[in-house]
């Protein structure tokens, strides 16, 4: 049987990226007729940290305190586009939790 898979999104309004590997990018006003409103990139992957993106996109429900449902994502990401003399590049920063330190006590 086959299953479609339906895109879970994580970002902001100006860059979002999916469980499908699409980066989906929105467009200035003044370029909206040429281009549409967003341009979307196909199977975008990202060479470090890709786990980490990924776990950032998973959204779940919860219930606010008036009792209404509200959805969360495990993690804020932020992108950043950068260009040099090779072309566009593009960060996505997300937040990690980091191990505590761990030291043995007969080394310090």
């Amino acid at each position: 049987m086959f299953r479609e898979q339906i895109p879970v999104y994580g970002g902001n309004q100006t860059c979002t990226y999916n469980n499908c590997h699409e980066l989906r990018v929105r467009i200035a006003d003044q370029f909206i007729k040429q281009y549409g409103t967003h341009i979307v990139f196909e199977n975008i992957t990202f060479n470090y940290g890709q786990e980490y993106i990924d776990n950032a996109i998973v959204s779940y429900t919860g219930v606010t305190s008036g009792g209404n449902p509200v959805k969360y994502s495990n993690s804020a990401i932020s992108y950043r586009f950068h260009r040099n003399q090779h072309g566009w590049y593009m960060n996505a920063t997300v937040d990690r939790e980091v191990p505590d330190i761990q030291t043995l006590t007969r080394i310090g």
